[in-house]
């Protein structure tokens, strides 16, 4: 058991050390035994865990969306205001910024360099048809139903929360740089997240609600 658990943690501690350089030279340009030096591991145990620089990087990116549906399966199943639902989808991608900030790096970087791999870990994992997101699909078109909102293109509804949250991340980015007093940085940024929230879900209930 012990010896299970120290391979999970130095493979864990390949893939941070692995992050780390993606994030600072990007994929070109990183080198696995740079990676190796990070993770204070030689190259063939590297290759052990990892098969190769790209199943690395594909690794970081599968992270970040096996914690997006990991999160959405989380949310209280009987939400019977739309606010509430929202709000709680919200807080998926809040929770991704904050808890997962270096990984969802690489994904904007993937995004930028033409998402093929993002593309293959998101068919891979069957997204657009999981469980959970399929029921918030339903919850809304059932809300349209029963004229409580307008309808609307609900892709890129989903697209307009991550969007309008992502100053959630930059802000985040921006206090890592900042000196931390008596856990100040702590507190603003969650009045930050806060304030957020609550301009968002009034921006996005403001268009969608029949007045």
């Amino acid at each position: 058991m012990a010896v299970k658990h120290d391979e999970v943690k130095t493979k864990d501690r390949i893939l941070k050390a692995a992050i780390e350089e993606f994030i600072d030279h990007g994929f070109d340009g990183a080198r696995t035994q740079a990676i190796a030096d990070r993770a204070n591991v030689n190259k063939a145990m590297l290759h052990y865990y990892y098969a190769s620089k790209e199943n690395m990087y594909e690794q970081a990116i599968n992270t970040v969306v096996t914690a997006i549906i990991d999160k959405f399966g989380k949310i209280p199943a009987v939400q019977p205001q739309i606010e509430d639902r929202i709000g709680s989808v919200m807080d998926v991608y809040v929770d991704i910024f904050t808890d997962y900030a270096d990984y969802f790096k690489i994904v904007i970087y993937e995004a930028m360099r033409g998402g093929r791999i993002l593309k293959k870990v998101l068919l891979s994992n069957n997204l657009l048809h999981n469980i959970n997101i399929r029921n918030f699909i339903k919850y809304f078109d059932d809300q349209v139903s029963s004229g409580k909102v307008r309808k609307v293109d609900k892709v890129q509804l989903f697209m307009s929360i991550v969007t309008q949250m992502l100053p959630v991340f930059i802000a985040g980015q921006i206090l890592n740089e900042v000196v931390d007093v008596f856990g100040v940085k702590k507190a603003i940024a969650e009045k930050f997240i806060k304030g957020r929230k609550k301009f968002v879900l009034d921006l996005i209930m403001n268009g969608i609600r029949i007045k």
